[in-house]
């Protein structure tokens, strides 16, 4: 169907106004960071291949021997991370979601980085931090917290404010849970807390009321063709991902359980300003708004270096399953830190408040603080001023700009 005649004049105005609104007050250069302050620490890592009963795979499992560890060997990876401002008393670790690069902080490193110190890590599988095996099993959110541990010893940090945005802010939650002695608070973007005192529920199950979660069941049940369908273009794959307010998104985007990128269309047309009389097609995808046309390239051959199949453990349920059994075999799901939590306006996938009032998110943080800024999934990307007004006002509420913060009970290390 040809679109209505004009629409690609709008298109292109609506991306031209605000890429030079996001471009003209950025200046945001990742190689130059990646260069000055780039490091990478050798970390253990546990390779491990597990059996996962059909139950957990396909129902609510209250089973204790749902899933059987197999093998299990110590490997070592690598975890490339960004260090600024080493000299600074506090540190801010940063950590990415999917599909995210240390660089998607570029607006909270400009604002943060003559106050803190700040570490900024690549999670392992993505760019050229290392996977220690099979991706199925070896990427739980223990696998990760103990990356970030990792990290900070090799950097010789011994207490951070851990900033997390989407699966980033469940590695910060259960940071704060399992090490509230190298955790002194947490901000968690985009998504809440989810504790697993509960049994574990499958992405099965919970398809049924987040419609928009049916493409995580594609990324666990057929990982190799989402893989393919991912990999083919990873700069149009990045661009449908990083949505906007202000770009629009085909309606069943996320909602197919056969494919990823279907809803944009098979036909892809690189679009540039240069091919500004060019008429845009719904199969195109414009630009990331919010990133300068560098930063774009820069993401996109982070990407390239290992592609997408490194990075999709987060859907697996093997994964999943253990991320969930050892906190709740533990029984202690409270985090007794400061945690501010930044929900988006208007999420495509999920109303977050809704998904933490039903998950009781606040009855487990007894310190927490909710805001909200406007955009899609990405609030500090696409309000970035927002955000981080946000995020620096909460923090001088619970001390966090004090050289002494105010003594505090930590809970034991349990990990």
């Amino acid at each position: 169907m040809e679109p209505p005649r004009g629409s690609w004049l709008i298109r292109l105005i609506i991306f031209t106004t605000f890429s030079v609104i996001f471009v003209g007050v950025h200046g945001f250069d990742p190689r130059a960071y990646d260069a000055e302050g780039g490091k990478e620490a050798t970390c253990d890592a546990v390779k491990r291949t597990v059996t996962l009963s059909r139950t957990a795979k396909g129902a609510i499992s209250k089973s204790k021997d749902a899933l059987v560890v197999e093998n299990e060997e110590t490997v070592t990876i690598q975890i490339r991370y960004i260090d600024i401002n080493p000299t600074a008393e506090k540190t801010i670790l940063m950590i990415h979601g999917w599909p995210g690069m240390w660089s998607t902080w570029a607006y909270q490193i400009g604002e943060f980085k003559n106050d803190f110190r700040l570490i900024v890590p690549n999670l392992r599988g993505f760019g050229n931090s290392t996977l220690p095996g099979n991706m199925r099993s070896s990427g739980t959110m223990q696998d990760l917290v103990s990356d970030m541990m990792c990290v900070l010893k090799h950097a010789g940090v011994d207490d951070v404010i851990c900033m997390g945005h989407d699966w980033g802010s469940q590695i910060c939650y259960e940071m704060g849970r399992a090490r509230p002695d190298m955790t002194s608070a947490v901000v968690g973007v985009s998504i809440p807390y989810v504790p697993a005192a509960r049994s574990f529920t499958p992405t099965t199950s919970y398809v049924k009321f987040i419609p928009r979660f049916m493409y995580q069941i594609f990324f666990d049940e057929q990982t190799t063709k989402a893989v393919a369908e991912l990999d083919t273009d990873i700069r149009r794959s990045l661009r449908a991902i990083y949505r906007s307010l202000k770009v629009s998104t085909p309606d069943g985007f996320f909602k197919k359980r056969d494919t990823f990128l279907g809803p944009f269309g098979s036909k892809e047309v690189r679009f540039s300003l240069a091919e500004a009389g060019a008429m845009l097609s719904e199969q195109q995808i414009l630009p990331i708004i919010y990133l300068t046309p560098e930063e774009e390239d820069y993401f996109v051959e982070q990407f390239e270096i290992q592609g997408f199949k490194s990075t999709l453990y987060f859907y697996a349920t093997e994964n999943r399953y253990q991320s969930w059994k050892f906190p709740h075999d533990q029984g202690n799901h409270t985090i007794s830190l400061p945690v501010l939590t930044v929900n988006p306006s208007k999420d495509l996938l999920v109303n977050w408040k809704l998904v933490a009032f039903v998950l009781r998110s606040s009855k487990y943080i007894p310190n927490l603080t909710t805001e909200t800024v406007p955009g899609d999934h990405y609030p500090h990307m696409e309000s970035p001023e927002a955000f981080n007004t946000v995020v620096r006002t909460w923090m001088s509420k619970v001390g966090l700009f004090r050289s002494e913060p105010e003594e505090k009970t930590r809970a034991a290390d349990e990990l």
